[in-house]
């Protein structure tokens, strides 16, 4: 056994060593905060110094431009091109399009707006959808520059919040040119890119000019930055903003345009400071609108099955009268409801539709409903293409399917050539056909998601049919994910549908929900994306992007910056993964995360998957997360549906029974579309939820095939 030591220490002793390392410990704990932020002012100022050499090097290489003989002789070029296209010697294809720009409400502000631009760096822009800003403003600030001898020296970059909308938007103005889309006007999207040397006008996507600017941080080269859309304030969007606001001092000859259909100009204003203020008019026919009791007054409707109310509910599809959130759904309360009825009964609406509107769900969109309602007005209503907004893909084809199986649609569509589903992954050459006039006695119907609100216009539009529902990024409290939600518009969006059907005539919206849903459910503005949904994702952008300041601080100079709660949050989240380092530095695994534009808990698990090698089933995992699971269960077939998935499950987990369903749904698929379907109805499967699993599936191997961690294809099955 130990001796005992002659000298063991007193409690005295032990507490006042104990003292002595804590001591130590505080003391050093501010001899490395104060190096640390010596170390961040070093840095701030490195970043301050290469920043004001940079903006030095873009002042010089202007000036050596404007005497820049090949620059000068191009631009004169440029400018007897211009002339002739607007001479009386033009094609008669473009003389015929210019007399339709001269249409336009914007071309009777063109002064006005190149007085603005070229006399302030930002100026915002108002105008109704359809009055001309999106494909002429660009057009005025490069022939107004052409005019004066500076066409070569002039780049513009112009953004739309969807790939669909940059390319559409691309070609309308090359096709209003006379030219090939490629020369002048140009796009860029992820993945795709038409472009050429002689390219002054640029569309591109929000997220391809953020990737620019986190490798050219002050835009050489570019003289003007038009952001299109702007009030639907989506995380890039806003990230975009307070990139683009430190930009400015740095670059006194940029130009920064921002537009929108329903712009707040008073907040944007008060964020750019001097900013001016342009209104374009609308460009509208006056639109009758007809809400859901005014349909089910005319149609007869009466819904039965998935279409009413479960256990006498409400099926309100929001938030309650109490406790609402801005931005929210506010479901009417039961007395409001009453007193509508009421209201309904002293307009005289038949007893059988306030019987109906009682029966019906609302939250749920009424397939049935809409297809009656197409049908009704391609035989009873005049000629004009019919615009239908729905939430998604899956939605759209739905609705699409039925109306392509329906005599009566299939025929007035010209054998469903002019029934067009149009979404955000359509290609670019099946574009085309939607902004096609079709012959005398077809019918065009467009079924869209909320892209066709105000990012692109449909100019034979005379019918709008309005689901009310759209799907915006969320939060998912169960998965802690981010993903995209089935949410009711704001009236600011439905609005936004109704003007879609005035465009060339005196035009009809009919909504698929009551006017009290509008008028007291829906809030007047969607709440901001970066309010919304976790941060993660663009805590790592701005990482990435060395932003002074740091994330809170960058967050902080946010148009409406986010809860400060949030903000720690993900960055709680992003140290837990390995993410972050307790200096919030990215580590090596986020310096991959910042390039994938997935939830970051997803994106580690396809890195991880991908570096184990057992990719295949972890991209299945994965697009399930992004999405939903496969399984439906119909109320009066719920045994024989859970039967059917227990025989999928697998060790208690549900993403190994949803692993093993897909995985047996590629190999009924193998077999033909007769096989797939049975397999689907047997086995209770959306055969819809299964084509976006593989669809996201493919989007993520492309992620990674991008980040560098795929050598060859990820494969097609499930495990």
């Amino acid at each position: 056994p130990r001796r005992p030591s002659a000298h063991a220490p007193s409690a005295e002793e032990r507490a006042a060593a104990t003292e002595r390392r804590r001591a130590l410990a505080r003391e050093q704990a501010v001899l490395t905060a104060a190096a640390d932020l010596e170390r961040a002012k070093t840095e701030a100022e490195d970043a301050a110094t290469r920043t004001a050499r940079a903006s030095a090097e873009i002042a010089k290489a202007e000036a050596r431009a404007a005497n820049d003989a090949r620059l000068t002789a191009e631009s004169e070029r440029m400018r007897a091109a211009l002339e002739a296209r607007v001479g009386d010697a033009a094609d008669p294809a473009v003389r015929k399009l210019m007399a339709q720009r001269r249409r336009l409400p914007a071309w009777a502000k063109t002064e006005e707006l190149l007085a603005a631009v070229a006399n302030h760096q930002v100026t915002i822009v108002a105008g109704e959808t359809g009055c001309g800003k999106t494909t002429q403003l660009p057009q005025f600030i490069l022939d107004d520059a052409i005019a004066r001898g500076e066409g070569a020296r002039t780049n513009l970059i112009c953004t739309q919040p969807r790939r669909i909308s940059a390319t559409s938007v691309a070609s309308r103005v090359a096709q209003e040119r006379g030219e090939a889309i490629g020369k002048t006007v140009g796009y860029k999207i992820r993945l795709e890119a038409v472009t050429s040397s002689s390219t002054r006008i640029l569309f591109v996507t929000t997220g391809v000019l953020l990737r620019r600017l986190a490798e050219d941080p002050l835009l050489a080269g570019v003289s003007h930055v038009v952001v299109d859309e702007v009030h639907e304030r989506s995380l890039d969007s806003d990230f975009l903003l307070v990139l683009l606001r430190d930009v400015l001092p740095h670059r006194p000859s940029l130009r920064v345009v921002l537009m929108s259909a329903t712009l707040n100009a008073s907040a944007f204003g008060a964020y750019f400071k001097g900013a001016a203020v342009a209104q374009i008019p609308g460009f509208t026919f006056p639109v009758q609108e007809h809400y859901l009791e005014d349909i089910l007054q005319v149609t007869s409707y009466v819904p039965s099955g998935e279409y009413l109310k479960r256990g006498g509910g409400g099926g309100s599809g929001g938030a309650s009268s109490s406790g609402r959130a801005a931005g929210e759904f506010h479901a009417p309360a039961a007395a409001a409801e009453q007193k509508f009825m009421t209201e309904l009964a002293q307009r005289g609406y038949l007893d059988g539709v306030r019987h109906a509107l009682r029966a019906m769900d609302q939250s749920v969109i009424n397939y049935d409903l809409a297809a009656k309602l197409i049908e009704h007005v391609c035989v009873s209503m005049d000629p004009g293409a019919i615009l239908v907004f729905m939430p998604g893909l899956a939605e759209i084809s739905k609705l699409h399917d039925m109306c392509a199986s329906n005599p009566t649609i299939r025929d007035a569509t010209g054998g469903a050539k002019y029934l067009i589903g149009l979404h955000s992954s359509l290609s670019t050459s099946e574009q085309k056909v939607i902004f096609e006039h079709p012959p005398n006695g077809t019918r065009k119907v467009v079924i869209a998601t909320n892209i066709a609100e105000t990012s692109i216009t449909i100019d034979d539009v005379v019918y709008v049919i309005d689901s009310g529902k759209c799907k915006e990024n969320g939060y998912d409290p169960n998965t802690r994910m981010q993903l995209l939600l089935e949410r009711w518009v704001s009236r600011a969006s439905a609005k936004q549908r109704r003007g879609r059907a005035g465009r060339v005539a005196a035009g009809r919206c009919f909504r698929l929900y009551t006017r009290l849903y509008h008028d007291a459910g829906f809030a007047e503005h969607a709440l901001p994306e970066i309010k919304r949904v976790p941060l993660e994702g663009l805590c790592l952008q701005i990482q990435l992007q060395k932003m002074a300041g740091g994330i809170a601080g960058f967050l902080g100079k946010a148009l409406e910056p986010p809860e400060s709660d949030s903000v720690a949050s993900a960055i709680k989240t992003l140290k837990q993964i390995g993410a972050l380092n307790e200096k919030e530095n990215l580590t090596a695994l986020g310096q991959h995360l910042a390039t994938l534009p997935v939830d970051v808990r997803v994106g580690k698990m396809l890195l991880y998957g991908a570096v184990l090698g057992c990719l295949s089933p972890v991209l299945t995992i994965a697009a399930v997360l992004g999405g939903r699971a496969p399984f439906v269960a119909p109320l009066e077939k719920r045994d024989e549906a859970d039967a059917a998935k227990r025989m999928f499950a697998e060790d208690q987990s549900d993403h190994l029974t949803c692993l093993n369903a897909y995985t047996a749904w590629v190999d009924a698929k193998s077999l033909g579309k007769a096989t797939e379907m049975q397999f689907t109805r047997e086995n209770f499967l959306s055969f819809r939820t299964l084509e976006g699993i593989a669809d996201l599936r493919n989007q993520f191997a492309q992620l990674l095939q991008e980040a560098g961690f795929l050598g060859g294809g990820a494969g097609g099955r499930g495990g």
